[in-house]
Order: C-alpha cells, then structure tokens, then sequence
C-alpha cells in the first residue's frame, strides 16, 4: 500500500514538473552572457529570459553541436540571429535549442 501511495505521489510531482515548462520559439535578438540573459524575438516583441546555470545548449547541427554546448551563451553562432526554440521552468531557461526552422511562436 505506502509503494503505491509513494509511486503515485512521484508520478504527481514529474507531472506537475512537466506542465510548469513551457517552450518558447523565437529568433535570437540578442545575448548578453555576463547577465546571462537572452532576449529573442517573438512575433515582432522582443522579450528578455534570464538563464539558468545549468542550462543546456542544444542543437541537430552536428558540426556546431559541441561547440554550442561548450561555449554556452559566448557562443559566437548567436550573432546570426539564428531561430531557437526556449524551454522556460518558472522564471529561467534550462535549455536552448538552436536551429529548427519553423515560425516563431510562444506557447
């Protein structure tokens, strides 16, 4: 009885996790990495997310794919405006995706 209660509780936290996210896509407008923010563009408004320490920089471009996720936000790629898709939990970024395609839109 307290396994099911426990593994139902676990289930109602990763849930819970799950909906606090929310991905955000967008075009790069700027990066500032000693304030670790970056601000992106969205539907023509620009809006400024703070990012967290361990966040990950991810990318399907294999060539830049090590490189973005050492360099982090000095990532020079960054400059170009590239298209990224954001995944916000509360009040910080925990991943940035480069690349993607597709239009801008805010979840």
């Amino acid at each position: 009885m307290l396994r099911k209660v426990l593994a139902a509780a676990l289930a109602l936290m990763i849930c819970v996790g799950g909906l606090l996210a929310a991905e955000v896509k967008g075009k790069v407008k700027s990066v500032d990495a000693e304030k670790k923010t970056i601000t992106i563009t969205i539907k023509g408004e620009e809006k400024t997310y703070k990012v967290a320490a361990d966040c990950k920089f991810t990318t399907k471009n294999k060539k830049v794919a090590e490189k973005l996720s050492a360099e982090g936000l000095k990532f020079e790629g960054f400059a170009k405006n590239p298209a990224v898709t954001l995944t916000v939990e509360g009040d910080e970024v925990k991943q940035v995706t480069v690349g993607g395609g597709g239009k801008p839109k805010d979840k």
